[in-house]
């Protein structure tokens, strides 16, 4: 799954539903092929693109 859909269903089950709140995992920065440090950022960076979606969806009425 791409992040991009990743980020619609996120947006997509809170409009759809009365959700409130999301759970998110921790993520496995160490488990980046690219080493430790990109694999902080690019966790960081998915973590809160699925924030977002959520918050957007969230108060979008």
């Amino acid at each position: 799954m791409s992040l991009n859909d990743a980020e619609q269903y996120v947006y997509n089950a809170t409009c759809d539903s009365d959700v409130a709140y999301l759970h998110l995992c921790e993520a496995a920065p160490s488990q980046d092929p690219n080493g430790l440090s990109a694999g902080f950022n690019a966790a960081g960076q998915l973590l809160s693109a699925l924030v977002i979606a959520f918050l957007r969806a969230r108060y979008h009425s």
